[in-house]
């Protein structure tokens, strides 16, 4: 699971804002992004659009030129980090429609 997070550019897709987040936040390059969800009520947030991607890329390690460090985890600890209410309800959403099961 990956919940990169930010912005549409202007004249930009949802879709294609996603792939360029994934790429910007991890190094991940994903194709064929598949709009699942979408819900403009989220706390503190206005507007979340979630995406299957299945088909990715990784060529070396994670990286990113931003100021974070990219770093795979167990799911349990994408609750406890700074965005954890926020991802809290993302993860709620995506398991009561079956695309995860822990």
């Amino acid at each position: 699971i990956c919940l990169p997070g930010g912005k549409i550019d202007p004249g930009e897709e949802s879709s294609q804002a996603v792939i360029r987040e994934l790429k910007e936040e991890t190094g991940v390059d994903g194709f064929n992004p598949e709009s699942i969800y979408i819900d403009n009520t989220l706390d503190g947030i206005g507007y979340c659009e979630c995406f299957l991607i299945r088909d990715w890329t990784l060529t070396g390690g994670l990286y990113t030129p931003e100021k974070i460090n990219p770093t795979w985890v167990m799911p349990r600890k994408i609750l406890n980090g700074p965005y954890a209410a926020y991802n809290v309800q993302v993860l709620s959403i995506l398991k009561e429609r079956g695309f995860i099961s822990w």
